[in-house]
């Protein structure tokens, strides 16, 4: 390695110390378990989080004689809009929440 690419590889290493990660935006292409596609890049489920407040959740309540399952969280469905953080490198993209258009 050269001093020019030397500097080059120092500079770099420096710039993405500042800049941990990206805020990005993708569409949920599937709900259980949850795809999510950013641009033309379909994100491996593995490397997606999810926090447990955009996760779909129900529950059965029952009061006296009669029971009922209501529905406490939506979750994220196909077709919604989503912001992600990615880690540098694209090693994982954190689902911050949804994105309503209008």
């Amino acid at each position: 390695m050269n001093l020019a690419e030397a500097i080059k590889k120092c500079s770099m290493e420096a710039w993405e110390a500042q800049v941990p990660c990206d805020v990005v935006f993708g569409i949920v292409t599937e709900e259980e378990p949850v795809g999510i596609k950013v641009g033309d890049i379909k994100l491996p489920v593995e490397i997606i989080y999810v926090p447990q407040h955009l996760t779909y959740k129900e529950e059965r309540i029952s009061l006296g004689i009669y029971e009922r399952t209501i529905v406490i969280r939506e979750g994220l469905k196909k077709g919604d809009c989503v912001a992600l953080v990615r880690k540098r490198g694209g090693e994982g993209y954190v689902v911050t929440g949804k994105i309503e258009e209008g």
